[in-house]
């Protein structure tokens, strides 16, 4: 079953699964706001909450990507799914060389006087 965009699925679980179908066939943004509209419906859905994390983490925002998978976790403690990709995650940021000196923010400490 395909959706297009006149046809918007109407309950969490439809917008879930048309979400999760529009990513397998490349349409990535449609597949995240669908996954989205999906979490506006039904805020505790486990599954959309680490899915949505998933292709957060593959377009480049692990950020977010984290945000949805303690998202996850909360709706759902015992889902290990997104328990592995949190932890894959922190593996990375462990393994990853720090970023060079330039690129770090600078500090500067305003001094009343």
């Amino acid at each position: 079953m395909t959706h297009s965009d006149s046809t918007l699925p109407s309950t969490s679980a439809e917008c879930h699964l048309a979400g999760l179908e529009f990513l397998e066939s490349g349409r990535v943004l449609d597949a995240v706001r669908l996954l989205r509209r999906a979490l506006d419906l039904d805020p505790a859905r486990a599954a959309a909450w680490n899915d949505l994390g998933v292709i957060l983490e593959a377009l480049g925002n692990p950020r977010d990507a984290v945000y949805c998978y303690r998202r996850a976790l909360l709706a759902l403690p015992q889902m290990e799914e997104p328990r592995r990709n949190l932890f894959a995650l922190a593996m990375q940021a462990a393994a990853a060389p720090p970023p060079p000196p330039s690129a770090r923010p600078r500090v500067t400490v305003a001094v009343a006087r």
